[in-house]
């Protein structure tokens, strides 16, 4: 049996993804209101993880890509329960966000995905750079009153200080790619249900092959 299942997040599931990432200043993710987290859910693409394993089935995992304040993308909401880590399901729902928002053509093809990583915390920088994404501006100063939602991440000089990461539109090749090597090790060997209707090892391979064409 599957320890875990991979899914779009509804509606009816706004108030749990809520509470799972914003019912307390998470130290490392933009605190976002229930607006604007309603907003990057039908106008993005957002994925949770639940535990098949755990009554009533609750969220360990979520992952959005969604437009950003500047009119591009960006990849956010990362956050898998420590508990639940190290079994490769940020990266599975990063990989997903990314492949169906670029094969369903809802990028851009001119617009950079951005991801920002904050200096105090170098977790993530992995995770984007296994997804290809490149260090396009280093240790950047945001005044905390120039964006909503980062009050609780200023360091000693008053001021956010973020990587900013671009993965260009040609580099989502390689996340579909990567994509199909995750479905075998994850999918097929049981250790997630994914119930991605646009997404299969199938999609993607014949995404993949008829690439060029």
């Amino acid at each position: 049996m599957p320890q875990y299942i991979v899914e779009s997040a509804a509606p009816t599931d706004l108030v749990e993804v809520y509470a799972f990432l914003f019912s307390s200043p998470h130290p490392n993710l933009r605190q976002l209101s229930i607006e604007e987290l309603t907003n990057r859910m039908e106008r993005g693409v957002m994925l949770v993880a639940r535990s098949l394993v755990e009554s009533g089935r609750p969220i360990v995992g979520a992952c959005f890509l969604a437009e950003s304040d500047s009119g591009g993308w960006e990849l956010g909401g990362t956050r898998v329960l420590e508990n639940h880590g190290h079994k490769g399901l940020a990266t599975f729902m990063a990989q997903s966000v990314i492949a169906i928002a670029f094969l369903s053509r809802m990028l851009n093809p001119e617009v950079e995905l951005v991801g920002h990583v904050l200096v105090s915390n170098p977790d993530p920088r992995p995770l984007l750079e296994s997804l290809g994404f490149e260090l396009v501006k280093e240790n950047e100063a945001i005044d905390p009153e120039s964006l909503t939602g980062i009050a609780h991440m200023v360091s000693e000089d008053g001021l956010v200080h973020a990587d900013t990461f671009h993965l260009s539109i040609e580099r989502c090749w390689d996340v579909v790619g990567r994509l199909e090597q995750s479905w075998e090790e994850k999918v097929e060997s049981g250790l997630i249900l994914a119930d991605l209707p646009i997404l299969s090892r199938p999609i993607l391979r014949s995404a993949l092959d008829h690439r060029d064409v």
